[in-house]
């Protein structure tokens, strides 16, 4: 490029490129995950329009679950591992018959311990997430607090700092 040209320009390109250079947005994109792994879809009505905006903004979202969305956006990639899924399925369809016919649903604060070592080893114990884990890496993690200590495997693992959304309230 000849130098002398190029310091040449007349005033009005010098501005157009000027207010060019000036107004150019600097855009980092994150890979951002989201663990959403003991929780009902109430829990997904708090976090997932956090993962939905972080996508719009052009970050590259997965959304990891053991419930399956019915309404899935463009822009976030979802995973749902096919076991943890058939578990969680299953109690959450066993809590919701007993409720409706008004008899007691287990305990779900007792049980729940035990439901997240067994999702937890049965999570990662799976060939499609050992599979997945193999092939994914991310910046950041930002977790469904409630019974997600088995993700924090997931934030050492890819070396990440991670976020704790806590989607209820225990108390009043």
């Amino acid at each position: 490029m000849d130098l002398k040209r190029f310091f040449s320009l007349d005033t009005n390109r010098f501005l157009q490129l000027f207010i060019i250079l000036s107004l150019q947005e600097r855009v980092n994109s994150s890979n951002i995950l989201f663990f959403g792994f003991l929780g009902s879809l109430s829990h997904h009505i708090a976090i997932h329009p956090l993962a939905v905006r972080l996508a719009e903004n052009g970050h590259n979202v997965t959304y990891f679950s053991s419930v399956k969305l019915k309404n899935e956006e463009k822009g976030i990639t979802y995973f749902y591992p096919e076991k943890v899924v058939d578990i969680m399925s299953g109690i959450l369809s066993t809590v919701g018959e007993q409720s409706l016919r008004g008899t007691d649903a287990p305990n779900v604060f007792t049980s729940a311990y035990h439901l997240a070592l067994m999702l937890c080893q049965t999570m990662y114990e799976s060939e499609d997430v050992q599979t997945w884990i193999s092939k994914s890496s991310f910046d950041l993690l930002i977790l469904d607090a409630v019974y997600s200590d088995c993700a924090l495997g997931l934030a050492y693992k890819f070396g990440v700092p991670h976020i704790a959304i806590n989607p209820t309230s225990f108390f009043p």
